[in-house]
């Protein structure tokens, strides 16, 4: 069925925010590879961002 769009937006940001990439591996699997301590940085980032 698909994710609606509203609900996909605030997954691309962050995407990018792990990858620095609008396409890449899935999301959670390199969540996994890159680890908790990187993830997390990424994601700090990525709030203080917006």
């Amino acid at each position: 069925m698909g994710v609606h769009r509203c609900s996909a937006r605030p997954l691309r940001r962050v995407r990018v925010a792990m990858s620095g990439r609008r396409m890449s591996p899935p999301l959670f699997e390199s969540m996994e590879i890159v680890g908790r301590d990187i993830t997390l940085a990424r994601l700090k980032g990525l709030r203080e961002h917006l």
